[in-house]
Protein backbone atom coordinates (compact mmCIF):
# COMPACT_ATOMS: atom_id res chain seq x y z
CA UNK A 1 0.00 0.00 0.00
CA UNK A 2 2.18 2.60 -1.15
CA UNK A 3 0.44 5.72 -0.94
CA UNK A 4 1.84 5.47 -3.23
CA UNK A 5 3.11 5.41 -3.67
CA UNK A 6 4.72 9.06 0.23
CA UNK A 7 7.94 11.18 0.80
CA UNK A 8 9.11 14.11 -0.39
CA UNK A 9 10.87 13.44 -3.55
CA UNK A 10 12.93 15.36 -5.55
CA UNK A 11 12.25 14.39 -9.47
CA UNK A 12 15.10 12.14 -10.84
CA UNK A 13 16.13 10.64 -14.23
CA UNK A 14 18.69 8.20 -13.99
CA UNK A 15 19.75 6.72 -17.11
CA UNK A 16 19.59 2.89 -16.42
CA UNK A 17 22.14 0.91 -17.56
CA UNK A 18 21.89 -2.82 -16.08
CA UNK A 19 19.93 -2.30 -12.37
CA UNK A 20 18.01 0.31 -11.03
CA UNK A 21 17.10 1.41 -8.00
CA UNK A 22 14.27 4.55 -7.61
CA UNK A 23 13.07 6.33 -4.81
CA UNK A 24 9.25 5.91 -4.57
CA UNK A 25 7.01 8.46 -5.18
CA UNK A 26 5.78 8.97 -1.62
CA UNK A 27 9.34 8.29 -0.19
CA UNK A 28 10.63 11.08 1.33
CA UNK A 29 14.11 12.45 0.64
CA UNK A 30 16.58 14.92 2.26
CA UNK A 31 18.62 15.08 5.31
CA UNK A 32 16.84 13.31 8.31
CA UNK A 33 17.31 12.49 11.92
CA UNK A 34 18.22 8.89 12.52
CA UNK A 35 17.28 7.06 15.45
CA UNK A 36 19.59 4.44 16.51
CA UNK A 37 18.15 0.79 15.83
CA UNK A 38 17.03 -1.01 18.92
CA UNK A 39 16.73 -4.77 19.23
CA UNK A 40 19.49 -5.53 16.19
CA UNK A 41 22.05 -6.71 18.83
CA UNK A 42 23.64 -9.73 18.92
CA UNK A 43 25.17 -12.24 22.00
CA UNK A 44 27.88 -14.01 22.34
CA UNK A 45 26.76 -17.09 20.45
CA UNK A 46 25.11 -14.85 17.54
CA UNK A 47 21.97 -15.24 18.50
CA UNK A 48 19.39 -12.27 17.84
CA UNK A 49 19.15 -10.86 21.25
CA UNK A 50 15.70 -8.66 20.20
CA UNK A 51 12.41 -9.45 18.28
CA UNK A 52 13.21 -11.52 15.29
CA UNK A 53 12.15 -10.45 11.75
CA UNK A 54 8.62 -11.99 10.18
CA UNK A 55 10.70 -13.19 7.38
CA UNK A 56 13.17 -15.50 9.60
CA UNK A 57 9.74 -18.12 9.88
CA UNK A 58 9.74 -18.36 5.70
CA UNK A 59 11.94 -19.20 3.09
CA UNK A 60 13.35 -15.98 2.24
CA UNK A 61 14.83 -15.61 5.63
CA UNK A 62 18.50 -14.78 4.20
CA UNK A 63 17.23 -12.79 1.16
CA UNK A 64 17.05 -8.68 1.85
CA UNK A 65 14.20 -7.47 -0.30
CA UNK A 66 14.60 -4.32 -2.37
CA UNK A 67 10.91 -3.58 -2.13
CA UNK A 68 7.72 -4.22 0.17
CA UNK A 69 4.37 -2.91 0.23
CA UNK A 70 1.10 -4.45 1.86
CA UNK A 71 -2.54 -4.74 1.02
CA UNK A 72 -5.38 -2.14 3.01
CA UNK A 73 -6.25 -4.98 5.01
CA UNK A 74 -2.64 -5.95 6.22
CA UNK A 75 -3.41 -9.38 5.55
CA UNK A 76 -0.75 -10.16 2.67
CA UNK A 77 2.56 -8.72 2.27
CA UNK A 78 4.38 -8.25 -0.79
CA UNK A 79 8.10 -8.33 -1.30
CA UNK A 80 10.76 -8.45 -4.69
CA UNK A 81 13.67 -9.65 -3.83
CA UNK A 82 16.82 -10.25 -5.87
CA UNK A 83 18.65 -13.75 -5.75
CA UNK A 84 20.32 -14.57 -2.35
CA UNK A 85 23.45 -16.82 -2.49
CA UNK A 86 21.75 -19.78 -1.32
CA UNK A 87 18.34 -19.36 -3.19
CA UNK A 88 18.61 -20.88 -7.20
CA UNK A 89 16.33 -19.13 -9.62
CA UNK A 90 16.35 -20.78 -13.25
CA UNK A 91 15.20 -17.25 -15.02
CA UNK A 92 16.48 -16.47 -18.92
CA UNK A 93 18.92 -14.16 -19.18
CA UNK A 94 20.65 -14.32 -15.69
CA UNK A 95 20.14 -13.34 -12.22
CA UNK A 96 16.51 -13.99 -10.97
CA UNK A 97 14.44 -12.01 -9.38
CA UNK A 98 11.22 -13.13 -7.25
CA UNK A 99 7.75 -11.14 -6.75
CA UNK A 100 6.40 -12.62 -3.83
CA UNK A 101 3.18 -12.58 -1.75
CA UNK A 102 2.83 -14.13 1.81
CA UNK A 103 -0.17 -14.00 3.81
CA UNK A 104 0.15 -12.58 7.38
CA UNK A 105 -1.95 -13.64 10.64
CA UNK A 106 -1.53 -13.90 13.81
CA UNK A 107 1.19 -16.47 13.72
CA UNK A 108 3.12 -14.37 11.40
CA UNK A 109 3.78 -14.98 7.43
CA UNK A 110 2.74 -17.80 6.28
CA UNK A 111 3.73 -19.98 2.54
CA UNK A 112 5.20 -17.71 0.29
CA UNK A 113 3.20 -17.88 -2.85
CA UNK A 114 5.50 -16.93 -5.51
CA UNK A 115 3.82 -14.38 -7.97
CA UNK A 116 6.49 -14.23 -10.78
CA UNK A 117 10.33 -14.94 -11.38
CA UNK A 118 12.45 -13.04 -13.89
CA UNK A 119 15.96 -12.04 -15.10
CA UNK A 120 14.03 -8.47 -15.64
CA UNK A 121 12.57 -7.48 -12.56
CA UNK A 122 15.52 -5.21 -11.83
CA UNK A 123 13.25 -2.13 -10.64
CA UNK A 124 13.41 -1.80 -6.45
CA UNK A 125 9.16 -1.70 -7.14
CA UNK A 126 6.20 -3.80 -5.93
CA UNK A 127 2.84 -2.59 -5.91
CA UNK A 128 -0.08 -4.46 -3.21
CA UNK A 129 -3.03 -5.43 -4.31
CA UNK A 130 -5.98 -4.56 -2.15
CA UNK A 131 -6.07 -8.22 -1.65
CA UNK A 132 -5.32 -11.41 -2.73
CA UNK A 133 -2.32 -13.09 -4.08
CA UNK A 134 -1.89 -10.38 -7.14
CA UNK A 135 0.48 -7.32 -7.63
CA UNK A 136 1.89 -5.12 -9.58
CA UNK A 137 6.09 -4.97 -11.15
CA UNK A 138 7.61 -2.78 -13.34
CA UNK A 139 10.60 -3.81 -15.78
CA UNK A 140 12.19 -1.56 -18.05
CA UNK A 141 13.75 -1.63 -21.88
CA UNK A 142 16.10 0.55 -23.86
CA UNK A 143 16.15 0.06 -27.67
CA UNK A 144 19.04 1.03 -29.99
CA UNK A 145 19.23 5.38 -29.39
CA UNK A 146 16.24 5.22 -27.84
CA UNK A 147 15.60 6.10 -23.76
CA UNK A 148 15.25 3.88 -21.41
CA UNK A 149 11.24 3.04 -20.65
CA UNK A 150 9.50 1.60 -17.82
CA UNK A 151 7.16 -1.31 -18.46
CA UNK A 152 4.33 -2.16 -16.58
CA UNK A 153 3.21 -5.50 -15.37
CA UNK A 154 0.31 -6.91 -13.53
CA UNK A 155 2.03 -10.20 -11.96
CA UNK A 156 -0.57 -13.24 -10.99
CA UNK A 157 0.38 -16.89 -9.89
CA UNK A 158 3.47 -17.23 -12.07
CA UNK A 159 2.17 -15.61 -15.10
CA UNK A 160 2.25 -11.46 -16.11
CA UNK A 161 -0.11 -9.14 -17.98
CA UNK A 162 1.11 -5.85 -19.51
CA UNK A 163 -0.57 -3.11 -18.45
CA UNK A 164 0.20 -1.20 -22.27
CA UNK A 165 -0.22 2.45 -20.23
CA UNK A 166 1.43 4.26 -23.37
CA UNK A 167 -1.40 3.38 -25.49
CA UNK A 168 -3.73 5.05 -24.15
CA UNK A 169 -6.07 7.40 -26.37
CA UNK A 170 -4.42 10.71 -26.30
CA UNK A 171 -1.41 9.51 -24.53
CA UNK A 172 0.63 12.81 -24.96
CA UNK A 173 4.59 12.61 -27.00
CA UNK A 174 7.07 12.62 -24.47
CA UNK A 175 9.33 15.67 -25.59
CA UNK A 176 13.25 16.37 -24.45
CA UNK A 177 12.48 14.10 -21.28
CA UNK A 178 10.18 10.39 -21.72
CA UNK A 179 7.45 10.11 -19.68
CA UNK A 180 7.68 6.67 -19.65
CA UNK A 181 10.64 6.49 -16.90
CA UNK A 182 10.45 6.40 -13.27
CA UNK A 183 7.05 5.18 -12.85
CA UNK A 184 5.21 4.27 -9.33
CA UNK A 185 1.95 2.61 -10.39
CA UNK A 186 -0.41 1.47 -8.06
CA UNK A 187 -4.08 0.54 -8.17
CA UNK A 188 -7.31 1.87 -7.10
CA UNK A 189 -8.87 1.32 -3.74
CA UNK A 190 -11.08 -2.03 -5.40
CA UNK A 191 -8.63 -3.16 -7.35
CA UNK A 192 -10.45 -2.61 -10.17
CA UNK A 193 -8.10 -0.30 -12.04
CA UNK A 194 -4.07 0.39 -12.60
CA UNK A 195 -3.12 4.07 -12.09
CA UNK A 196 -0.16 4.94 -13.90
CA UNK A 197 1.55 8.08 -13.27
CA UNK A 198 3.50 9.70 -15.80
CA UNK A 199 6.69 12.24 -14.48
CA UNK A 200 4.63 14.58 -16.36
CA UNK A 201 2.05 15.67 -18.19
CA UNK A 202 -0.93 13.25 -16.60
CA UNK A 203 -1.32 9.86 -15.89
CA UNK A 204 -3.35 6.71 -17.34
CA UNK A 205 -6.28 4.95 -16.07
CA UNK A 206 -6.43 1.63 -17.23
CA UNK A 207 -9.38 -1.01 -16.37
CA UNK A 208 -8.61 -4.54 -16.14
CA UNK A 209 -11.47 -6.29 -16.51
CA UNK A 210 -12.08 -4.61 -20.07
CA UNK A 211 -8.64 -3.36 -20.80
CA UNK A 212 -9.85 0.24 -21.59
CA UNK A 213 -7.54 2.83 -20.40
CA UNK A 214 -8.27 6.57 -20.27
CA UNK A 215 -5.43 9.78 -20.09
CA UNK A 216 -6.31 12.34 -17.27
CA UNK A 217 -3.57 15.22 -17.55
CA UNK A 218 -2.70 16.84 -14.92
CA UNK A 219 -4.18 20.12 -13.19
CA UNK A 220 -2.02 23.28 -14.15
CA UNK A 221 0.81 24.35 -11.38
CA UNK A 222 2.02 27.44 -10.88
CA UNK A 223 5.80 26.53 -10.13
CA UNK A 224 8.65 23.89 -11.35
CA UNK A 225 7.50 20.77 -9.68
CA UNK A 226 9.95 19.30 -7.23
CA UNK A 227 8.13 16.24 -6.34
CA UNK A 228 4.67 14.27 -6.24
CA UNK A 229 2.99 11.68 -4.81
CA UNK A 230 -0.24 9.90 -5.47
CA UNK A 231 -2.26 7.14 -3.69
CA UNK A 232 -5.51 5.32 -3.38
CA UNK A 233 -8.62 6.84 -0.62
CA UNK A 234 -10.93 4.44 0.78
CA UNK A 235 -14.50 4.14 -1.20
CA UNK A 236 -17.23 5.48 0.24
CA UNK A 237 -20.63 5.20 -0.88
CA UNK A 238 -19.75 4.02 -4.29
CA UNK A 239 -17.69 6.77 -5.23
CA UNK A 240 -13.96 5.86 -6.18
CA UNK A 241 -11.25 8.40 -5.46
CA UNK A 242 -7.62 8.70 -5.78
CA UNK A 243 -5.63 11.82 -4.29
CA UNK A 244 -2.58 13.90 -5.91
CA UNK A 245 -0.10 16.04 -3.83
CA UNK A 246 2.27 18.18 -6.36
CA UNK A 247 4.39 20.25 -4.70
CA UNK A 248 7.63 23.24 -5.24
CA UNK A 249 9.65 22.39 -2.22
CA UNK A 250 13.68 24.26 -1.51
CA UNK A 251 11.64 27.45 -2.59
CA UNK A 252 10.75 30.32 -0.60
CA UNK A 253 7.61 30.20 -0.20
CA UNK A 254 7.05 26.53 -1.03
CA UNK A 255 3.85 25.75 -2.33
CA UNK A 256 2.11 22.00 -2.29
CA UNK A 257 -1.40 21.62 -4.14
CA UNK A 258 -3.30 18.19 -3.18
CA UNK A 259 -6.19 17.19 -5.67
CA UNK A 260 -8.46 14.61 -5.43
CA UNK A 261 -9.97 12.72 -9.22
CA UNK A 262 -13.19 10.84 -9.35
CA UNK A 263 -12.32 7.74 -11.05
CA UNK A 264 -15.26 7.41 -12.74
CA UNK A 265 -16.11 10.60 -14.17
CA UNK A 266 -12.29 11.43 -14.94
CA UNK A 267 -12.17 14.45 -13.29
CA UNK A 268 -10.28 16.49 -10.47
CA UNK A 269 -12.87 17.27 -7.94
CA UNK A 270 -10.93 19.13 -5.21
CA UNK A 271 -7.93 20.65 -4.02
CA UNK A 272 -5.81 22.51 -1.32
CA UNK A 273 -3.30 25.09 -1.76
CA UNK A 274 -0.44 24.68 1.30
CA UNK A 275 3.15 26.22 1.84
CA UNK A 276 4.43 22.47 3.06
CA UNK A 277 4.54 19.75 1.66
CA UNK A 278 2.17 16.94 1.60
CA UNK A 279 2.87 12.80 0.95
CA UNK A 280 0.30 11.21 2.23
CA UNK A 281 -3.99 11.72 2.76
CA UNK A 282 -6.15 9.96 4.39
CA UNK A 283 -9.59 10.38 5.05
CA UNK A 284 -12.51 7.55 5.49
CA UNK A 285 -15.01 9.62 2.99
CA UNK A 286 -12.95 12.56 0.90
CA UNK A 287 -15.71 14.24 -0.36
CA UNK A 288 -17.55 14.74 3.48
CA UNK A 289 -14.87 14.37 6.04
CA UNK A 290 -11.69 16.09 6.68
CA UNK A 291 -8.17 14.60 5.25
CA UNK A 292 -5.53 13.93 7.00
CA UNK A 293 -2.09 15.00 5.68
CA UNK A 294 1.12 14.06 6.88
CA UNK A 295 4.13 15.94 5.29
CA UNK A 296 6.73 18.27 6.35
CA UNK A 297 7.80 22.18 6.26
CA UNK A 298 11.09 23.99 5.69
CA UNK A 299 13.41 25.01 8.70
CA UNK A 300 12.86 28.45 9.78
CA UNK A 301 15.27 29.39 12.63
CA UNK A 302 18.85 28.40 13.17
CA UNK A 303 18.76 25.19 15.61
CA UNK A 304 16.16 23.63 12.85
CA UNK A 305 18.63 21.44 10.20
CA UNK A 306 16.27 19.48 8.44
CA UNK A 307 12.70 19.57 7.41
CA UNK A 308 10.32 19.45 10.17
CA UNK A 309 7.45 16.53 10.02
CA UNK A 310 3.85 17.70 10.09
CA UNK A 311 0.45 16.49 10.59
CA UNK A 312 -2.67 18.10 9.77
CA UNK A 313 -6.53 17.85 9.59
CA UNK A 314 -7.50 19.68 5.76
CA UNK A 315 -10.82 20.56 5.05
CA UNK A 316 -11.04 20.56 1.40
CA UNK A 317 -14.38 22.52 1.22
CA UNK A 318 -13.52 25.44 3.25
CA UNK A 319 -9.38 25.54 3.21
CA UNK A 320 -9.00 25.42 6.87
CA UNK A 321 -6.11 23.54 8.39
CA UNK A 322 -6.18 22.33 11.88
CA UNK A 323 -2.63 21.30 12.47
CA UNK A 324 -1.83 18.00 15.10
CA UNK A 325 0.57 17.69 17.38
CA UNK A 326 2.76 14.77 17.69
CA UNK A 327 3.40 13.18 20.90
CA UNK A 328 7.04 12.77 21.44
CA UNK A 329 9.79 12.95 18.56
CA UNK A 330 8.97 11.83 15.46
CA UNK A 331 11.87 10.39 13.59
CA UNK A 332 11.09 11.50 9.60
CA UNK A 333 9.32 8.57 8.69
CA UNK A 334 5.37 8.35 9.57
CA UNK A 335 2.59 6.35 7.72
CA UNK A 336 -1.04 7.09 7.92
CA UNK A 337 -4.42 4.68 8.94
CA UNK A 338 -6.27 5.45 5.13
CA UNK A 339 -9.17 6.00 7.26
CA UNK A 340 -7.31 9.29 8.65
CA UNK A 341 -7.55 7.59 12.49
CA UNK A 342 -4.25 6.64 13.29
CA UNK A 343 -0.69 7.84 12.47
CA UNK A 344 2.45 5.61 13.01
CA UNK A 345 5.86 7.01 13.73
CA UNK A 346 8.76 5.95 15.24
CA UNK A 347 9.16 8.19 18.40
CA UNK A 348 13.00 9.43 19.25
CA UNK A 349 11.61 10.47 22.69
CA UNK A 350 10.47 7.28 23.98
CA UNK A 351 13.17 4.95 21.71
CA UNK A 352 10.23 3.33 20.30
CA UNK A 353 7.44 2.31 18.03
CA UNK A 354 4.60 4.34 18.41
CA UNK A 355 0.96 4.73 16.95
CA UNK A 356 -1.43 8.04 17.70
CA UNK A 357 -4.93 7.99 17.62
CA UNK A 358 -6.03 11.38 16.13
CA UNK A 359 -8.97 11.88 17.78
CA UNK A 360 -8.30 10.35 21.50
CA UNK A 361 -4.82 12.34 21.57
CA UNK A 362 -3.57 8.51 22.90
CA UNK A 363 -0.63 6.93 21.99
CA UNK A 364 0.10 3.13 21.99
CA UNK A 365 3.67 1.99 22.12
CA UNK A 366 5.78 -0.48 21.71
CA UNK A 367 9.12 -0.07 23.13
CA UNK A 368 10.31 -3.64 21.80
CA UNK A 369 11.66 -1.81 18.58
CA UNK A 370 13.29 1.31 17.28
CA UNK A 371 14.95 2.18 13.92
CA UNK A 372 14.70 5.43 12.54
CA UNK A 373 15.64 4.21 8.81
CA UNK A 374 12.81 1.54 8.89
CA UNK A 375 9.70 2.42 6.57
CA UNK A 376 6.14 2.15 7.60
CA UNK A 377 3.28 0.32 6.89
CA UNK A 378 -0.45 0.87 8.26
CA UNK A 379 -3.39 -0.84 7.62
CA UNK A 380 -6.65 0.10 7.22
CA UNK A 381 -8.00 0.86 10.78
CA UNK A 382 -4.48 0.70 12.03
CA UNK A 383 -5.01 -2.86 13.92
CA UNK A 384 -1.47 -3.80 11.65
CA UNK A 385 1.62 -1.70 11.69
CA UNK A 386 4.83 -2.90 10.41
CA UNK A 387 8.37 -1.83 10.09
CA UNK A 388 10.88 -2.78 7.37
CA UNK A 389 14.35 -2.31 6.89
CA UNK A 390 16.50 -4.54 4.62
CA UNK A 391 15.98 -8.01 6.01
CA UNK A 392 14.04 -6.82 9.24
CA UNK A 393 10.19 -7.26 8.88
CA UNK A 394 8.55 -6.43 12.61
CA UNK A 395 4.87 -6.60 13.42
CA UNK A 396 4.20 -3.69 16.11
CA UNK A 397 2.94 -5.41 19.62
CA UNK A 398 1.58 -2.38 21.58
CA UNK A 399 2.23 -2.77 24.93
CA UNK A 400 1.65 0.49 26.27
CA UNK A 401 -0.64 3.06 26.32
CA UNK A 402 -0.12 7.02 27.03
CA UNK A 403 -2.30 9.85 27.10
CA UNK A 404 0.65 12.80 27.57
CA UNK A 405 0.68 16.29 26.88
CA UNK A 406 1.62 17.43 23.02
CA UNK A 407 5.23 18.62 22.67
CA UNK A 408 6.01 18.73 19.33
CA UNK A 409 3.88 20.72 16.18
CA UNK A 410 3.24 23.93 14.81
Amino acid sequence: MQTHHAVEVVIRRIIIVALAAIVCIGCQTGSKSKGEPVAKTKTAKGQSSGPASLLAGTKMADAVPDSLDISHDGKWVYAKFREPASWKVKAKGGRGYLAAAFPLGPQGLGELAGLLVGADLNRAFIGASPSGEECLVVTNAQQPNEPVIDIVWRATKNSRSLIPYDKAPDFPASGPQDLRFGLFPFYSWDGKQVIVPLNSKGLVVETIATGKSAFVAYPDFPQQITGRAFGALPDAEGRRRIYASFWSAGMTPELCRIHVLDLDSMKWTASVDLDWVVYQIASADADNLPWLARGSRAPRTNVEHTRVPRLALLDPLSGAVDFKEFLGEPVWETALDPTGKYVAYMDGMRKALVRLDIEAGELDIDPAYFDGDAKLFVSTGGDTVLAWNKKMLYRASFSQHEKPKATQGD
